[in-house]
């Protein structure tokens, strides 16, 4: 006969002899199920971190486009001929670093470089990661203005 657990009155327990606990093989595989999940959970954190480090940068080098295309707005005369200049650039120029954020730099050019079909002959400030930052300088940002 199996042992049981009895609740007697007044709240006590008694356990008869060959009552079935929990075996260690039980034990494992419950330890094991837990430690799964928690390492699932820990992987999700670092992609949680890289899309806010990329979200980041994005929104700063919107700002920093804005900001240069203002700055050329400002500086043009009254003839366009800046705006102009930089509409027949067919290469982006010498990506040039920016002062108030050393890992992105920008350039200028009259072509897309994320998308060549987009509105050749159009003036644009690429932003990118600068040579120091990141060998190669992925295009983060493009504003045509």
């Amino acid at each position: 006969m199996r042992g049981t657990v009895n609740d007697r009155p007044g709240g006590a327990r008694t356990f008869r002899q060959g009552a079935r606990g929990v075996t260690i093989l039980e034990t494992v595989v419950s330890v094991l199920i837990f430690m799964f999940g928690i390492v699932a959970i820990l992987n999700y954190f670092p992609m949680t971190e890289r899309s806010y480090r990329q979200a980041a940068d994005l929104s700063r080098a919107a700002l920093l486009g804005q900001l240069k295309v203002q700055e050329i707005r400002r500086d043009d005369d009254q003839a366009g001929s800046l705006r102009r200049a930089i509409s027949i650039l067919s290469r982006p120029t010498v990506p040039m670093t920016f002062a108030q954020e050393p890992r992105m730099a920008y350039s200028f050019s009259g072509v897309s470089l994320l998308d060549p079909d987009d509105a050749p002959g159009m003036p644009r400030v690429i932003i990118r990661y600068s040579q120091e930052f990141q060998p190669g300088g992925a295009v983060l940002f493009e504003m045509p203005f």
